[in-house]
């Protein structure tokens, strides 16, 4: 409403909630990152290279969720901050980790739902995000051929106890 009114007062009165929305994001990192950083007990966190995200055209709304996305806020912040405990940040691909099933390794597009991953071959039932996260973890694993050597409490993300229902 105060975009289309268009008046001096409400521009002004926009650009101070945009900065008013900006400084709670950069707290809100800040704070999430630190307390992950805090963790003594992890070694190295993995994410995603997001570095292939182009911008794409969607419409107006979905542009704007996407243009707000603060993941190279938070892999800047998590990195200065690991760097200064020694921590590692190590990145992978993330092709197909949404896809593909954590425990029996099947991909199949249609077995998320939302915010709910499914398979269809060994009934697994977890949150997507989850189930994402775990696949980063074994791309991590996979690709610097590490078995034994690195435990999985010395990764970020650990996996949870997962009961099938």
């Amino acid at each position: 409403k105060l975009q289309a009114k268009g008046t001096r007062s409400a521009k002004r009165f926009l650009k101070r909630i945009s900065r008013k929305e900006k400084r709670f994001s950069l707290n809100f990192l800040h704070c999430l990152t630190k307390k992950l950083v805090k963790n003594k007990n992890v070694k190295t966190y993995v994410l995603e290279n997001l570095s292939r995200i182009k911008p794409k055209k969607y419409n107006k709304k979905s542009n704007k969720v996407v243009s707000n996305w603060g993941f190279k806020l938070f892999e800047t912040l998590l990195k200065y901050k690991a760097e200064q405990k020694g921590i590692e940040i190590k990145f992978v691909d993330p092709m197909y980790t949404s896809q593909i099933c954590s425990c029996c390794q099947n991909q199949d597009k249609e077995s998320r739902n939302k915010g709910m991953y499914r398979c269809g071959v060994c009934d697994l039932r977890i949150h997507s995000d989850i189930n994402a996260a775990i696949n980063i973890k074994n791309k991590l694993l996979k690709s610097q051929k590490l078995s034994s050597s690195l435990s999985l409490k010395q990764v970020a993300v650990n996996q949870p106890n997962v009961n099938n229902e």
